[in-house]
């Protein structure tokens, strides 16, 4: 694990986020106050080998759509509870995200 990059996001229902790419292991910190119904959050397109991404929510995402850029993902989520958290770490020798939390 390198360096956590922290970033926080307060984006309106059906918004894509941008997610800061040129960081290694990143936590993206949904700050709404209020349920939203759809977010789509992109994953970092070209990874490292151990790198980590990561989300959590104050508030409900009902939709939530994750973005993988081509890449598969094991234990994808397709929403998100009030102070829910979620990790995925990459695998480069099977070119996958794995959820590990």
């Amino acid at each position: 694990m390198g360096i956590l990059f922290k970033q926080r996001i307060a984006p309106t229902t059906g918004t894509t986020a941008a997610v800061n790419t040129s960081k290694d292991d990143i936590l993206m910190i949904v700050d709404i106050s209020a349920t939203i119904a759809a977010l789509t959050i992109p994953l970092p397109t070209t990874p490292v080998d151990g790198q980590l991404f990561g989300i959590t929510t104050r508030s409900i995402i009902t939709a939530l759509t994750l973005s993988l850029g081509g890449i598969p993902m094991s234990g994808a989520i397709t929403t998100l509870a009030a102070g829910g958290v979620a990790w995925w770490i990459y695998d480069s020798t099977s070119n996958r995200w794995f959820r590990y939390h």
